[in-house]
């Protein structure tokens, strides 16, 4: 039987979905191995599942796209609560880890989590932070290793644009050389170039 863990909270409470053969069927709901929810059928899946636990947080189970995503009071969780960590990675199931996490980094804006993408050029990411909760965002763009490109007739001024998204930056000029021997200027842009450098 297939199983996936979610960390709920800094208090170490844990959600486990579990299902019968391929796609979430008969799905359960346990959290610290009560059983809270069944979802027999994958259309209420697709609707979403919402559950009210007894300390009155709204948990809802839901099938987006391809994936079963799960959410505490409107905020994603992560299947593997030391998903993106790079401090308790290697240490699972330290709770002083997990303390000095929460109570220290958090406070100097050391965030921990996942950045997934959002949106669809995928270039604007999106976390929440496994021990506080706080949003973050973030823009991540995906820049040619090339030269930059020019982009308007008789100025030597280039830029390049990401591949996902299309958005441009400037990479600066890109002179063509001198007229002459004799004559300084910029062959494209006019602009002298002096002492043979350019």
């Amino acid at each position: 039987m297939p199983v996936q863990d979610f960390s709920l909270d800094a208090a170490g409470r844990s959600i486990r979905l579990s299902w019968n053969g391929k796609y979430w069927n008969h799905l359960t709901v346990r959290v610290d191995g009560s059983i809270v929810a069944r979802v027999p059928g994958l259309e209420e899946l697709k609707r979403g599942k919402e559950i009210i636990l007894k300390d009155g947080t709204v948990l809802k189970v839901q099938i987006v796209g391809i994936d079963l995503q799960v959410t505490s009071n409107g905020q994603s969780l992560l299947s593997d609560p030391t998903q993106g960590n790079w401090l308790t990675s290697h240490i699972k199931s330290s709770k002083v880890a997990v303390s000095f996490s929460q109570n220290i980094l958090c406070r100097i804006g050391m965030h921990q989590g996942t950045w997934t993408t959002e949106g669809c050029s995928g270039c604007w990411q999106r976390r929440f932070c496994i021990f506080c909760g706080r949003p973050q965002q973030r823009e991540v763009h995906n820049w040619p290793w090339v030269v930059g490109e020019y982009f308007k007739d008789g100025s030597c001024e280039t830029r390049i644009s990401c591949l996902r998204c299309g958005k441009t930056k400037s990479t600066g000029k890109r002179h063509e050389g001198r007229i002459s021997f004799w004559n300084a200027h910029c062959k494209r842009c006019g602009e002298d170039l002096g002492g043979g450098t350019y």
